[in-house]
């Protein structure tokens, strides 16, 4: 049975590992060029709170990066098997673990992508996240970013 569970480096290095490569794709878009193990240590040493779905092995990933009092910035990840095997599971769980986040403390939780990663977009639209503005040449390589947020009230 799938479960959430607290995260560990070999979780961690399972989904990242088994990533889409157009996530791949954009983690070194967005933070510049990441080795799995650079990244995953990233992930696992980022402060907030961080989690995984999993039954014999890990399926999604992700924690919530504390900006300031109250506003978190969330990850995700999930491995290419959950999106064809569990894709409503995987949508569910990041709905859930949002609004676990907003009616315990945060009053905003936002994300961002590549502004050319459409498919993400259309997730956060998905799981209630709202798009907030575009930052230009926001991202490592030069390219913009779309912010996405959801707030306390508007779940």
């Amino acid at each position: 049975m799938r479960a959430l569970k607290e995260i560990c480096l070999g979780d961690l290095f399972y989904v990242a590992c088994n990533l889409r490569a157009e996530e791949w794709d954009n983690v070194n878009a967005m933070l510049g060029n990441q080795t799995i193990d650079s990244y995953i240590l990233r992930c696992a040493n980022a402060p907030g709170p961080k989690w995984v779905y999993a039954d014999d092995r890990p399926w999604i990933a992700g924690g919530f990066v504390p900006q300031r009092p109250g506003v978190y910035q969330s990850w995700f990840l999930a491995c290419l098997d959950a999106w064809s095997i569990i894709p409503l599971e995987v949508t569910q769980v990041a709905i859930e673990r949002i609004a676990f986040m907003l009616d315990n403390g945060a009053h905003r939780v936002e994300t961002l992508c590549p502004a050319s990663n459409k498919l993400a977009q259309r997730w956060y639209k998905t799981i209630g996240l709202k798009q907030e503005a575009t930052l230009e040449a926001y991202c490592a390589d030069g390219t913009s970013a779309v912010i996405y947020a959801r707030t306390r009230g508007l779940h």
